[in-house]
């Protein structure tokens, strides 16, 4: 009997994932479906559209989907521990920029919130920072815990090869 380790961590984090991803999935479909408005009322500081602003939110909201799914599915496939390991990496790597991108989009909103404030703007500086180091410390757990499970599974799929080869 093929014991894969690392599955409950796979399918926990992949049902997760699942929720998360679907939540986000609808959400970026209403906000694309309403960006025009934003774009003519409120466009970005950046001078990026909200319409490509929210069609990438799409893209990682599709991305979360589909680790979730490959997570709970392949969560006792020893086979795919590779490519669940690589899956729960890019999951780091899109939290990580993620993080500095909302960081960057709320400095701007500082900046311009500073203009209205004056002196009251070096207080929002600093609650950035907060939130900017709370969320990515929060965000990186799933992932983490994704990617751990699927190390576990990986080293019992090569344990179970180095076994089979002697």
């Amino acid at each position: 009997m093929i014991i894969a380790p690392g599955k409950t961590l796979l399918l926990v984090t992949g049902i997760f994932y699942i929720v998360i991803g679907g939540m986000a999935i609808l959400s970026s479909a209403v906000n694309i479906a309403i960006a025009n408005y934003w774009n003519t009322t409120m466009p970005l500081p950046t001078g990026m559209s909200w319409s490509v602003y929210y069609a990438v939110t799409l893209l990682g909201a599709l991305f979360t989907l589909f680790v979730g799914i490959m997570g709970a599915a392949n969560n006792k496939r020893l086979e795919k521990a590779s490519t669940l390991k690589v899956l729960g990496i890019i999951a780091i790597c899109y939290v990580v920029l993620s993080s500095i991108f909302a960081s960057f989009m709320l400095f701007i909103l500082t900046s311009f919130l500073s203009d209205i404030f004056g002196h009251f703007s070096n207080f929002l500086y600093a609650f950035i920072g907060i939130v900017a180091i709370f969320s990515l410390g929060i965000g990186l757990i799933l992932p983490i815990l994704y990617t751990i499970g699927a190390q576990r599974n990986l080293k019992a799929y090569r344990a179970m090869q180095a076994h089979h080869f002697q």
